[in-house]
């Protein structure tokens, strides 16, 4: 996903949020990079995570409270992998702003919280491989559209693109 500093920035956080964290993350077409443009960068960071603090760990529906629940990961193995890719963004440079823990022994299931990392390194694992987790991963770049073209396409994954 790459966000433009001219961008309805409301609606671009809610679905990088929403299309990240979908079915805990484990969706070919779920949003694995998030490029913003540095100059709303800030902003577009505390939108995205006003948007995901209302996630909460549940069965994967959005519950009679309205608030969207995140169903487990599909095994220990796939949650083992999201944390990794979390903590090697880190130690890369990004920093978490929500999640990026294991939940307590007492949580039954192979639950990974909603995680939002800002500032993750373009070559960090996270942005170059897939990761099918409940992370949404900020980067940001210059605002240029011919940057933004080629850290879009800097991949060799390419299953789905938004621009805003």
């Amino acid at each position: 996903m790459v966000v433009f500093a001219d961008a309805d920035l409301d609606a671009a956080a809610k679905d990088a949020v929403d299309f990240s964290l979908m079915n805990a993350g484990q969706v070919c077409c779920a949003v694995e990079r998030v490029y913003v443009a540095e100059s709303v960068a800030a902003d577009f960071e505390r939108k995205v995570l006003e948007h995901a603090r209302s996630y909460e760990h549940g069965d994967g529906l959005i519950g009679s409270d309205g608030r969207p629940k995140i169903g487990p990961m599909v095994s220990e193995m796939q949650r083992t992998i999201v944390h990794g890719h979390v903590q090697a963004a880190q130690k890369a440079g990004a920093r978490c702003v929500l999640g990026g823990t294991l939940p307590p022994a007492s949580i039954r299931g192979s639950f990974y919280p909603p995680t939002v990392l800002a500032d993750v390194p373009h070559e960090s694992t996270i942005t170059r491989e897939e990761t099918f987790g409940p992370v949404v991963a900020l980067s940001t770049f210059s605002g240029d559209e011919r940057v933004a073209i080629e850290l879009a396409n800097d991949s060799t994954y390419g299953l789905t693109a938004a621009v805003y």
